[in-house]
């Protein structure tokens, strides 16, 4: 007997259909590349290679045709007024070739009830992966998982991992061996104090054995996930052991446009163990892949290294200029990030080449403004011709209005949209009759972005430094006009993200002068956490952030502009202006 189990994306789609109107016929056609909308007899059929991919056509026409809009997550907007009759014949939105396989989030933070949300905007929008750290997924409802897996989001559990793997606590007294030894270690040992271990002894036979024993129990213990992270954790501090230490070449040290001039290039011992285990790992559960970082001193592939069936790296574009292309031989930041890339697609073999991107702002999040814009979808077509797997970028809700058109735009043009469309549907659905107000202040802010100088790393003080108060409050008459009648978000939010600039760029001035008073930077902060509605802040960063600025006021300090971070201190001091290459 056949089963007649209807799946849960195709219950999830019925559902959908009803709430918004979809009144569709639904065929699966393997051979179409994606979603297509058509019209039969002025009747719309939606038409795909999946059941994901019906979903994903649902809410597009949904968008198109029936006046809804997705683009703030958790807040469906719904537009009378753009409302669209269907009718006619054949195709109206044709399949696209997808620029990318996959395209998504990598989430920093715990669950909770706003990861619904997340996943909501993610299918709505047609995002389908999900990076998360594994001590997060552990701690993820069941309930979640199931609404991801009827989405077609696949969510990779890894991240900086070394210690969740193996745990110093569990390890450190039998298997001593298995942890990094390092100068600043035996200097503690001989002085009585704890060692602390950031990394692990990567070339230790037994503890890439432990490794794969422990990947593959996460694998029994979770089934359902496909994609494992095996990464250090965050920081520095390599194995410095004699057989690591064959793996490093001491002449070279790390590039400065990946922040790691200071040290020595780890892809050899790092690279080496993913090679291992990765192998290890495939043989025993071929169904798995087995994902790494590449970021930092560990950015470049080591000499003859090869991604092969069953691993993925994820490189990470750290500290990226955002006013260059990715591709710009006159950025020297960029540029380095491009020789990592093309180096990387060269060592493809059977496996996965993903791109970790930032298109929220590093670090702190502060709400400083980053547009990618047509660049975006210029660096995903380069992306496609160097054969990249999946882009997938960190994100916050809290500030989703300062950066959420970032993501919008990654995945319209990881979906092979044209950005000239991306851009009109953007206007016409998220602002009305202020989409011109909009267009006048988007490019006024992308126009200060560009003034800035050759090279811009999105961080307050490399944003500060080099704009004008007359800048900023040239944005503030279409910001007033936005704030009136803004379709989607509370109207207030523009107007806050200018005088939000405006006050922090008036303060930042008076710093200079070592005569910031405490009480008119705790003031600004007090009025930060006071609009929490505008979603352009993320409370506990602002705390942090600031906590240190008071530190440094009271006792008569220069502002550490990164807390504890002296090297980050040091750069956002001296804003890059790069070299032509």
């Amino acid at each position: 007997m056949m089963s007649t189990e209807i799946s849960s994306t195709m219950l999830l789609m019925q559902q959908e259909m009803r709430r918004y109107n979809v009144p569709a016929e639904l065929l699966i056609e393997s051979a179409l590349p994606s979603f297509e909308i058509r019209a039969k007899n002025g009747k719309p059929v939606i038409a795909a290679p999946n059941e994901t991919e019906l979903l994903y056509g649902v809410y597009d026409y949904a968008e198109r045709f029936n006046g809804w809009d997705f683009f703030e997550p958790g807040n469906d907007a719904f537009h009378p007024e753009l409302i669209k009759e269907f009718s006619g014949d054949g195709v109206i939105v044709p399949a696209k070739e997808k620029k990318l396989d996959r395209v998504g989030f990598i989430q920093e933070f715990p669950f909770s009830d706003d990861a619904y949300k997340t996943l909501d905007w993610m299918a709505k929008n047609k995002a389908n992966y999900l990076m998360v750290w594994m001590e997060y997924y552990d701690r993820m409802d069941d309930k979640i998982k199931e609404f991801a897996a009827a989405r077609g989001i696949i969510i990779e559990s890894g991240h900086h991992n070394f210690n969740y793997l193996i745990p110093p606590e569990k390890y450190r007294k039998d298997h001593p061996d298995f942890f990094a030894d390092t100068a600043a270690n035996r200097q503690r040992q001989l002085a009585g104090m704890p060692e602390v271990s950031r990394q692990l002894c990567t070339t230790n036979p037994a503890l890439r054995a432990e490794l794969v024993k422990n990947l593959r129990q996460y694998h029994e213990d979770h089934p359902e996930v496909t994609h494992l992270g095996l990464n250090p954790n965050d920081g520095f501090g390599w194995c410095e052991c004699e057989n690591c230490s064959k793996l490093y070449d001491k002449s070279s040290m790390g590039d400065s446009y990946c922040r790691s001039e200071k040290y020595y290039r780890a892809n050899g011992i790092f690279n080496s163990l993913i090679d291992d285990v990765g192998a290890q790992l495939h043989e025993a559960a071929p169904e798995l892949k087995l994902n790494f970082f590449a970021y930092v001193n560990y950015s470049t592939p080591a000499p003859g290294f090869k991604l092969k069936p069953g691993t993925g790296v994820h490189l990470a574009l750290y500290w990226r200029c955002i006013n260059h292309a990715v591709n710009d031989p006159k950025c020297g930041i960029n540029s380095g990030y491009f020789r990592d890339i093309l180096a990387w697609q060269k060592a493809k073999a059977g496996g996965d080449f993903n791109i970790y991107e930032y298109y929220m702002g590093i670090n702190f999040y502060l709400a400083m403004p980053m547009l990618h814009f047509e660049n975006m979808f210029k660096e995903i077509d380069l992306y496609h011709d160097c054969k990249v797997n999946c882009v997938s970028t960190q994100f916050w809700l809290e500030n989703w209005s300062a950066y959420g058109i970032n993501y919008y735009f990654m995945v319209q043009a990881a979906r092979g949209e044209k950005f000239s469309d991306a851009m009109e549907r953007f206007y016409t659905a998220r602002f009305g009759k202020m989409a011109d107000a909009a267009r006048r202040f988007y490019g006024k802010l992308q126009k200060i972005l560009q003034n800035l100088g050759a090279c811009h790393i999105p961080h307050v003080i490399s944003f500060l430094s080099r704009t004008t108060i007359e800048e900023l409050e040239d944005l503030r008459e279409d910001a007033a006009l936005i704030g009136k009648i803004c379709p989607l978000l509370p109207g207030s939010i523009f107007p806050v993200w200018v005088e939000y600039m405006i006050r922090f760029k008036k303060i930042y001035d008076l710093s200079l002068t070592r005569r910031t008073p405490a009480a008119e930077v705790r003031e600004f902060l007090d009025w930060i956490l006071s609009h929490q509605e505008a979603k352009l802040f993320v409370p506990e960063r602002f705390t942090t952030f600031f906590e240190s600025w008071f530190e440094d006021i009271e006792n008569g300090k220069d502002w550490r502009y990164f807390t504890e971070n002296d090297w980050q201190t040091e750069y956002d001091r001296h804003p890059c202006i790069a070299p032509e290459v």
